[in-house]
């Protein structure tokens, strides 16, 4: 008996040590919104799958072997080995994770389904109350913890649809995430 209550408060304790790793790791996305200047009152959609680190990977990395751009577009902090270790810790996370609104208790986000965006469907629902929607990836450690790496592409609901697509790079600065730099995807220039 005293054996089961032990493990019991093993794994209670291990399912809160996560929630709270994850919860710091959402401040990075909520400084990044506050920097920005995103009201947090006005209502935005963020769409509801996690983006796949692999695309923030690839942003980060500046080209790929199946790619016809010659031009490197890699950032200044970009390093071969660290890149390695984070490509070798977040690339191989293929499960569809979503999020929701307790990520972002402080903003006012609907929460959109990937299928189905800009349809006939789509455009009839938001054609009188166009809004910015965003996608975002899980945050990424980089560089031993010294950097935070996480997609962050926008758009919005009507016709243009996806209008840039980016990884924000941070540090943490004063118990602040601080933007450090943002890399544009290649692909789109």
């Amino acid at each position: 008996m005293k054996t089961k209550l032990i493990l019991v408060l093993i794994v209670v304790n291990s399912f809160v040590s996560c929630a709270q790793t994850n919860l710091k790791n959402y401040q990075c996305i909520e400084d990044y919104l506050q920097s920005r200047g995103i009201d947090n009152k006005r209502q935005a959609m963020v769409i509801k799958e996690k983006e796949k680190n692999k695309s923030a990977l690839r942003i980060f990395y500046g080209g790929d072997e199946i790619s016809s751009y010659s031009i490197n577009y890699r950032s200044p902090l970009f390093e071969e080995q660290a890149w390695k270790v984070m490509y070798k810790t977040y690339s191989t996370d293929t499960i569809v994770k979503d999020w929701k609104s307790a990520d972002f208790p402080n903003y006012n986000f609907i929460f959109q389904n990937r299928k189905g965006l800009w349809t006939f469907n789509f455009f009839d629902k938001y054609e009188n109350n166009q809004m910015d929607v965003y996608f975002i990836s899980e945050p990424m450690y980089y560089k031993n913890d010294k950097y935070i790496i996480f997609e962050f592409s926008e758009g919005i609901t009507g016709t243009s649809g996806i209008q840039r697509n980016q990884i924000i790079i941070m540090t943490k600065e004063n118990d602040k995430w601080k933007v450090v730099e943002t890399v544009y995807d290649y692909i789109l220039h």
